[in-house]
């Protein structure tokens, strides 16, 4: 039997959103330098306790012959993360105290723009690592506009439980808000922490920033200084110049890593893209949930939106990392870790109202 019910139709309807929100993506595959960019620049990495991360990200600094300064705040790390970095030759500055009204990252990053020596700012979150020249094909994109730009590195998935984070990879981009048919008319929503790059004069103008300083989600709130500021900005996917784990240190890091910050992030990214959001995850889980709890005889309609469900899902997921072909079929289990996790990223941030992260905990209500 064939016959569309009025849910299928909403379902159908989110899945058309999801498509919607990542419709171009773009990214750094075929952009090619034709010039070397990094000799005048600061590349900064605040670190803590990331002796089991940092080395892949230096090392690949290193084979993409970069010709500029390498610093890495050292932010009280008790393990050998310090050492790592001078062994390929980076300027280690260990990070004073934290003082009130900064948190960790932040606080490091302000450490490093005040020693760097150069004009330009790349800053570098220490569980990433480049790729194919990606710090000159970086550093060309930005050349073009001097203006702020920020990357979400490609997802490398390397272990089973990294594709359960499709889902958390695949909003991040959507509530971006600029790859959309539109483009750019959208304002953008999301200015990526992971890779950032910017002249110290722009730096300047978040780094006392309060909502910059106290927020753990101290990138989009640095989008939002810059464009309140009349300050255009710019947002790449990294396939092709920088690509990362999620999360590497294992199942519980993930679901750790996630929670910290997510359900602040939905409420940050404005109620209408909130709400295309919702209703594409209100598709991806009505394809197969509202089948299971009903147990009635499998109709075609719901086998084939099963499927589609599966193959928009893979297809978008995709284009922010390598994630198995199995997605298709396996996708159910991707939404369910997602709202688990979201859930208890929910409960963290409403009713605890703390968050720990690298052995440091942070109080959401200060």
């Amino acid at each position: 039997m064939f016959d569309i019910s009025v849910l299928e139709y909403i379902y159908i309807t989110g899945l058309i959103l999801g498509l919607f929100l990542m419709w171009k993506v773009p990214n750094f595959k075929n952009i090619k330098p034709s010039k070397s960019f990094s000799n005048n620049v600061s590349l900064i990495i605040p670190a803590r306790d990331e002796e089991k991360r940092i080395e892949p990200l230096l090392k690949s600094i290193q084979e993409n012959g970069f010709k500029g300064e390498l610093i890495v705040v050292d932010d009280h790390s008790t393990d050998k993360t310090a050492d790592i970095a001078r062994k390929y030759g980076a300027k280690v500055i260990n990070s004073k105290p934290l003082p009130k009204g900064f948190r960790g990252k932040s606080w490091a990053l302000y450490q490093g723009r005040e020693i760097a020596q150069f004009d330009t700012l790349i800053l570098v979150d220490a569980d990433t690592y480049f790729v194919d020249n990606g710090i000159e094909k970086i550093l060309s994109v930005y050349d073009q506009t001097k203006t702020p730009l920020s990357v979400q590195p490609y997802h490398a998935v390397k272990r089973p439980y990294e594709h359960l984070s499709v889902l958390f990879n695949t909003i991040i981009v959507m509530a971006s808000n600029i790859y959309t048919p539109f483009q750019k008319r959208f304002k953008l929503r999301v200015f990526y922490g992971p890779i950032q790059v910017m002249s110290k004069t722009d730096y300047d103008m978040v780094a006392f920033n309060k909502n910059v300083n106290q927020s753990v989600l101290d990138d989009i709130e640095m989008g939002k200084v810059f464009l309140e500021n009349d300050l255009p900005i710019n947002a790449l996917v990294g396939k092709g110049a920088v690509h990362f784990r999620m999360y590497p240190g294992g199942f519980k890091e993930s679901v750790s890593g996630w929670s910290k910050s997510f359900a602040t992030g939905a409420i940050l990214i404005g109620i209408f893209n909130m709400m295309m959001i919702s209703l594409f995850i209100t598709g991806v889980f009505g394809s197969f949930f509202r089948p299971l709890i009903t147990f009635n005889t499998l109709y075609l309609n719901e086998i084939i939106l099963y499927f589609l469900t599966g193959l928009v899902v893979y297809f978008i997921g995709r284009k922010v990392g390598s994630f198995s072909i199995l997605t298709i079929i396996l996708y159910p289990f991707q939404a369910l870790y997602f709202v688990l996790v979201f859930l208890v990223s929910l409960y963290n941030t409403l009713f605890k109202k703390k968050v720990s992260w690298r052995g440091r905990d942070i109080d959401l209500e200060e």
